[in-house]
Protein backbone atom coordinates (compact mmCIF):
# COMPACT_ATOMS: atom_id res chain seq x y z
CA UNK A 1 0.00 0.00 0.00
CA UNK A 2 1.14 3.40 -1.01
CA UNK A 3 -0.29 6.23 0.95
CA UNK A 4 0.58 9.75 0.89
CA UNK A 5 2.21 11.21 3.86
CA UNK A 6 3.28 14.24 5.30
CA UNK A 7 6.04 15.37 8.02
CA UNK A 8 7.68 18.33 9.29
CA UNK A 9 9.30 18.55 5.57
CA UNK A 10 5.79 19.26 4.34
CA UNK A 11 4.91 21.77 7.01
CA UNK A 12 8.29 24.03 6.19
CA UNK A 13 7.17 24.02 2.56
CA UNK A 14 3.39 24.93 3.01
CA UNK A 15 4.51 27.42 5.10
CA UNK A 16 7.26 28.82 2.38
CA UNK A 17 4.52 28.44 0.32
CA UNK A 18 2.16 30.47 2.07
CA UNK A 19 -0.14 28.31 2.72
CA UNK A 20 -2.52 28.71 5.48
CA UNK A 21 -3.00 24.95 6.65
CA UNK A 22 -2.64 21.61 5.68
CA UNK A 23 -5.85 19.50 5.44
CA UNK A 24 -5.24 15.62 5.10
CA UNK A 25 -7.18 12.52 3.92
CA UNK A 26 -8.22 11.36 7.76
CA UNK A 27 -7.16 7.71 7.90
CA UNK A 28 -5.92 7.58 4.55
CA UNK A 29 -2.52 9.71 4.87
CA UNK A 30 0.90 8.75 7.07
CA UNK A 31 1.90 11.32 9.39
CA UNK A 32 5.65 10.70 9.81
CA UNK A 33 6.74 11.67 13.36
CA UNK A 34 3.60 12.80 14.50
CA UNK A 35 5.00 15.19 17.34
CA UNK A 36 7.39 16.81 15.51
CA UNK A 37 4.87 17.24 12.36
CA UNK A 38 2.31 19.37 14.83
CA UNK A 39 5.08 21.14 16.64
CA UNK A 40 6.12 22.93 13.25
CA UNK A 41 2.63 23.67 12.37
CA UNK A 42 2.32 25.06 15.45
CA UNK A 43 5.31 26.99 15.12
CA UNK A 44 4.48 28.33 11.24
CA UNK A 45 1.09 29.18 12.55
CA UNK A 46 -0.77 27.06 10.65
CA UNK A 47 -3.21 24.54 10.42
CA UNK A 48 -3.71 20.55 10.09
CA UNK A 49 -6.51 19.21 9.56
CA UNK A 50 -7.99 15.72 8.90
CA UNK A 51 -11.16 15.19 6.45
CA UNK A 52 -13.37 12.94 5.45
CA UNK A 53 -12.57 11.43 2.36
CA UNK A 54 -16.07 10.42 0.25
CA UNK A 55 -15.35 6.88 -1.46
Amino acid sequence: IDLPAIGPRTVRRAADAGCAGIAIGAGHTLVIDAPQTVAAADAAGLFLIGVEVAP
